[in-house]
């Protein structure tokens, strides 16, 4: 569900390009992201916490030069195991690799990792092989590349490598930058908010050489890798902190405080009388229920040049749904509905995105309808006729079918 989430992030972003609404309702950090809460929640902590000190370079095949490991993905066949990437090592290296992996008994199986020495024309290389599995029969051959980069990444960082070199993969630029995203995000640290810090590994500053046939594509997808690893993290961080931190108000100032600084990009909040001066009867009838105010947040970017695109990007913001009077029963997954904020996470994570990469000739909405779901003598019931800002009447049903709700006022607003 997280990983499907993510790639809502890098979609979206991507559909800046193109001109059209679209909204985001399921689940998917930069700056400070300090929540305003009590003192009975936990300080939230900064990117810079969590965020893998990592830099990456692209070099040609051939010429990597003194890594504390040179990381070699291995595809595990019936008889023996075969290398996936060619090109880093010569004809006579290849073949004592291959040889020091099947002294060691290596089976290439998904995620098994050998660290050995060997000595090459060019003098003693360390090198980290590993496994991938079988092929999956499927056309994509590439599919065993971002868990590859993964395992590099949780492995250097166990090994408190300081450079470390990988093959680039054989694509084109964008699916280039989407696997090498994998390894930023495999690097960041997990675990935030407990008052026991557990035995991850810590962020430290690691160097990644990645050889490539064709260093011009490499450069450019590795720049565009960190640009969108951003915004991914961005989301996977906003989603995963609880509802007593990221309430409408957390991402509200998230939007102002660091989005509305950047340039090019302007950010607006509506309070609970702006929105009824605007009719969002849908909205707002969510709303009603909760003692934490609601939000409408409206970040737009505007980039250089003459506007030739047009997007707007909307995302459904429930910091909590606890399903209204139609209140959602004990192993409905209740627990995890902070998650119902995940297509904000997704849009305010796209928006990230477009703020460093600063299109051109491209102007972006990114809309959220921001509330809480809950039940108090103030909340809308089954059987309410509300009426939203475009003038129609909605009866309720359900008041679980709070999604809808918002999102209807929040698209009229867009369009």
């Amino acid at each position: 569900m997280l990983r499907q989430g993510l790639k809502s992030v890098a979609s979206a972003a991507a559909q800046a390009v193109n001109g059209r609404v679209t909204a985001l309702a399921g689940p998917a950090v930069s700056g400070s992201l300090r929540a305003l809460h009590s003192a009975s929640n936990p300080a939230v902590p900064s990117h810079a916490e969590i965020q893998p000190k990592i830099t990456m370079s692209a070099v040609e095949l051939g010429e990597v030069e003194d890594a504390d490991f040179i990381a070699v993905p291995f595809l595990q066949l019936d008889e023996g195991i075969e290398m996936r990437q060619e090109g880093l090592l010569s004809a006579a290296d290849s073949t004592s690799l291959m040889v020091a992996l099947e002294a060691a008994q290596f089976k290439a199986a998904k995620e098994e990792t050998h660290l050995f020495s060997i000595l090459t024309e060019n003098g003693m290389k360390h090198f980290l092989a590993v496994g991938t599995g079988k092929e999956n029969g499927t056309d994509d051959e590439e599919e065993y590349e971002p868990e590859f980069y993964a395992t590099v990444a949780k492995n250097a960082l166990k090994m408190k490598a300081k450079k470390v070199a990988v093959v680039g993969p054989e694509m084109d630029e964008v699916p280039f930058r989407a696997v090498m995203e994998s390894f930023f995000l495999a690097a960041e640290t997990t675990g935030w908010l407990k008052s026991k810090k557990d035995d991850s590994p810590a962020p430290h500053a690691m160097h990644v050489a990645v050889a490539s046939s064709d260093v011009e594509i490499a450069t450019d997808a590795l720049k565009s890798a960190e640009h969108f690893y951003a915004g991914a993290s961005t989301a996977r961080k906003l989603v995963n902190l609880p509802s007593n931190i990221v309430s409408p108000s957390f991402l509200a100032d998230f939007a102002q405080n660091e989005l509305g600084k950047s340039k090019g990009m302007e950010v607006k909040v509506m309070d609970r009388d702006e929105c009824n001066e605007m009719g969002m009867g849908a909205y707002l009838a969510v709303a009603e229920g909760s003692s934490t105010p609601p939000k409408f947040i409206h970040v737009t970017y505007k980039g250089e040049g003459e506007i030739e695109k047009n997007i707007a990007l909307v995302g459904k913001g429930v910091t909590f749904d606890s399903g209204g009077y139609n209140l959602k029963p004990t192993g409905s997954q209740i627990e995890i509905m902070k998650m119902d904020m995940g297509g904000a996470a997704a849009v305010l994570g796209a928006a990230d995105i477009i703020r460093r990469v600063q299109p051109e000739n491209t102007e972006a909405h990114f809309i959220i309808a921001a509330c809480e779901n809950m039940i108090s003598g103030a909340a809308y019931r089954p059987g309410d006729v509300i009426r939203a800002s475009n003038g129609k009447t909605i009866e309720v049903d359900n008041t679980d079918a709070e999604g809808r709700l918002t999102l209807c006022d929040a698209l009229s607003y867009a369009s």
